[in-house]
This record gives C-alpha cells, sequence and structure tokens, in this order.
C-alpha cells in the first residue's frame, strides 16, 4: 500500500504540479506494480480461463451491459472509497 501511495503522490505532482521530470526508479516502480497486479488478475478466474484478450476485458468491463442503476452504483461506491481514501 505504501508503493501505491508513493506512486499517487507522484501521480498527482505530475497532473497538479506540472511535474514533467520524473525519475527513471520511480517509472519502473510503477511498470513493475502494474505488472504484479495484471499477474494477480489474470492468475484468478474467471480471467485465467480466458482464450484472449478481449475475453477479459468482457469481463472486466461488459460492452452495454451495465444498466444506468449498475451504472450509478458503481460511481457512488467509487465515490465513496475515494471520500475514506481522501
Amino acid at each position: 500500500m505504501k508503493e501505491i501511495e508513493e506512486l499517487y503522490k507522484s501521480r498527482n505532482e505530475c497532473i497538479h504540479a506540472g511535474l514533467v521530470d520524473v525519475e527513471k526508479a520511480e517509472i519502473d516502480r510503477a511498470v513493475r506494480l502494474v505488472a504484479k497486479t495484471v499477474e494477480a488478475i489474470c492468475s484468478r478466474p474467471p480471467y485465467c480461463v480466458a482464450h484472449a484478450l478481449k475475453d477479459i476485458l468482457a469481463q472486466i468491463d461488459p460492452p452495454l451491459a451495465r444498466s444506468d442503476e449498475a451504472r450509478s452504483r458503481w460511481v457512488a461506491e467509487n465515490a465513496y472509497f475515494r471520500w475514506l481514501n481522501g
């Protein structure tokens, strides 16, 4: 979690403070974190049984499958967790 917080801080500095000179070590850490995350997701069902990337993407965000109610709930939950971590 600490690594995520540090990377998010760097992201905020880039977005909000205009930082454009990011150290290579930070970029490498971000890439490793993304790789670990993708590996963790893809090693569990239903993703580990997918035959193609499109199958994985369909599981993550099925095209046109989200109802307005489901999308509203997702937005509300996401906002709540962002507020908690605020």
